[in-house]
């Protein structure tokens, strides 16, 4: 002992330090090894509690705080109408905005289509993204394989049969076949030629609609069976742009209001009250943008409340076993251990349950995070959910865990402070803490109470409130309706089937007088 005593006085500050602390983590070790169910209990709560936390925050990172996965990202911007769902505009105003502008170094149109794709003889239905021929270009991707959609093949109506595929497209539907390049496919029975592969970590520039390939926007006619690029009233378009360097959004506000003034003054009947502004590009500019945005925060709230309530279960824990060792501290502080070195070492253990708990806490999120990336929603619609967990995520959870287990590691800190260390060896141990004891758990129950009433009446109204959505009066009736899509070859497939069920039910029933229905969908 006298020579461990003398290593330490000739050692450096810092190395006491050093050895003070790794001391102080080999006495919280063994006290936990002996408090197994509490060290359980406390790492169990806290691992249920962060898990939720990380995976709310994984999905928030990547729908809003990660970039597209995009050169310069941060330029490019969706242009969009004033309201959250004026999305979309018309492949004409497209073109007057990009001839008059002066904000963006490129604007590119897109839309997203269903299409016949047959590869090897069995015709299949995919989603492809119909894009201006300055797509990947002004967007600054580079390909996989082959070459991108060029200017020169976007020129005129129906004059292109170039395509490029996704990764994913070309993997599952090519067998990822390195000479791809050049083969021909038909889209809609119209014969087309790969001259491209994207990479793979390029879907498009929205975060939930991946498109397996991409056509020139002008052979939009050809594939979708009528000519809405001509049109000026038909809103299909949806419109992204990159700023030129030194230009801000509000800049670009600017510019693009005087546009749609000039053209609302030119084309009255059309434009009367267009609008343009800039949003934030990913989730269909500020049509799901702000709706993902909220629900993402609500669930981030309801998360940090699981979080607070575990908190002050633990901290009502940590206290009573703070009361049960009084004894043990007053030994320590009546033979020279500092208060400060005792709240030290009380810290240091709930830092430890509290990393304990994050470290499997992140092992259950990434598990929740890669099912939730590999779930397929049951839709027509080409929905992916890319979260995968990344370094932001672990990061997240360690800070997570150190400020919890600061936060209920200090909750003992007054019992410490005010305890009387003659009081405690005089009554074992209890006497001088029963008072700040009871009331310090009566506050913390009170507490805990109060967050999971409120996270019970969130989760209610929050399951009222979906329930009404799915009640919301349409102003029709739709029991028994069936609705047919707007594409060409599906609406004659759905005409051809109309016709003979009305057949075979005017056959069986007499009485009944169906009439086959003539004009496809608009």
């Amino acid at each position: 002992m006298a020579a461990r005593i003398r290593r330490n006085e000739g050692s450096c500050p810092w190395e006491a330090a050093v050895q003070n602390l790794l001391q102080d983590i080999s006495v919280a070790f063994r006290k936990l090894r002996r408090s197994p169910g509490f060290a359980m209990v406390a790492v169990l709560s806290l691992t249920m509690a962060i898990a939720a936390n990380v995976v709310v925050f994984g999905v928030v990172n990547a729908f809003i705080l990660h970039p597209l996965p995009l050169p310069d990202a941060g330029r490019v911007v969706q242009i969009q109408g004033p309201h959250s769902d004026a999305i979309s505009m018309s492949y004409p105003n497209y073109l007057d905005i990009l001839d008059r502008n002066r904000s963006f170094s490129g604007i590119v149109a897109t839309r997203l289509a269903r299409i016949g794709f047959d590869a090897s003889g069995a015709a299949q239905p995919l989603w492809a993204y119909e894009v201006s021929g300055n797509y990947f270009n002004t967007l600054g991707i580079k390909p996989l394989l082959g070459r991108f959609l060029q200017p020169s093949d976007d020129t005129t109506i129906n004059g292109s049969s170039n395509i490029v595929l996704s990764y994913n497209c070309w993997k599952v539907r090519f067998g990822s076949d390195p000479h791809v390049i050049g083969r021909t496919v038909r889209l809609n029975k119209l014969a087309f030629v790969v001259i491209g592969v994207a990479p793979k970590t390029f879907n498009g520039t929205e975060r939930l609609f991946w498109p397996e390939l991409w056509v020139p926007i002008k052979d939009e006619p050809e594939l979708e069976g009528y000519n809405w690029i001509q049109w000026r009233g038909s809103q299909n378009a949806w419109v992204v742009g990159r700023l030129k360097n030194g230009v801000t959004p509000a800049q670009a506000d600017a510019d693009l209001h005087a546009i749609a003034a000039q053209l609302a003054k030119q084309y009255p009947s059309e434009d009367k009250t267009f609008s343009l502004r800039v949003s934030q590009p990913g989730l269909a500019g500020d049509a799901l943008g702000k709706p993902v945005h909220a629900f993402l925060f609500g669930v981030m709230l309801l998360a940090g409340l699981v979080l607070l309530a575990a908190c002050a279960n633990l901290g009502g824990l940590f206290a009573a076993r703070t009361a049960d060792r009084a004894r043990e501290f007053g030994i320590r502080i009546a033979i020279g251990s500092s208060r400060a070195r005792i709240l030290r070492q009380l810290l240091i253990e709930s830092v430890l349950v509290a990393i304990t708990g994050a470290c499997l806490a992140a092992g259950v999120a990434t598990l929740l995070l890669r099912m939730l990336t590999q779930w397929q929603p049951v839709t027509e619609m080409p929905v992916q959910l890319l979260v995968a967990p990344d370094a932001m995520l672990y990061l997240f959870a360690v800070l997570l865990a150190l400020a919890t287990g600061v936060l209920f590691g200090v909750i003992p800190a007054r019992q410490i402070w005010k305890s009387d260390p003659n009081d405690a060896l005089k009554s074992g141990g209890s006497a001088g803490v029963v008072h700040h004891r009871l009331a310090l758990r009566d506050v913390l129950l009170a507490v805990q109470i109060a967050l999971c009433c409120l996270l019970v009446t969130a989760s209610f109204v929050a399951l009222r409130g979906l329930e009404r959505t799915f009640a919301i009066p349409l102003g029709i009736h739709p029991e028994d309706v069936a609705m047919a899509c707007s594409w060409r070859a599906t609406t004659v497939r759905v005409s051809q089937g109309f016709s003979n069920a009305c057949s075979m039910l005017s056959a069986k029933f007499p009485a009944l007088r169906m009439r086959r229905m003539q004009t496809p969908c608009p």
